[in-house]
């Protein structure tokens, strides 16, 4: 079975749900660094204000390594046809 093939026997709904997903976590990826670059400079804090906003700017970080490695791992299940 050739490459074209295994693509017209695939799922179109997988298909758009990767897509969904990918734009989602795009979207919310230029969000987060919006904003980490509005919080980094405007806000000076000092003391235990500056740990607070760097735990929650990781925090942010963290979410968005996630969402991508969501997007990974369907992408993968898209590819070997599974759902």
């Amino acid at each position: 079975m050739t490459v074209p093939q295994l693509h017209q026997q695939r799922d179109p709904r997988r298909w758009r749900r990767l897509v969904r997903r990918g734009a989602l976590m795009a979207l919310f990826t230029s969000v987060q660094v919006w904003a980490t670059v509005v919080v980094l400079a405007r806000v000076h804090a000092d003391g235990l204000p500056r740990v607070a906003l760097a735990l929650a700017l990781a925090g942010g970080l963290l979410a968005v390594l996630d969402g991508w490695q969501q997007v990974r791992i369907l992408d993968r299940q898209h590819d070997r046809g599974a759902d």
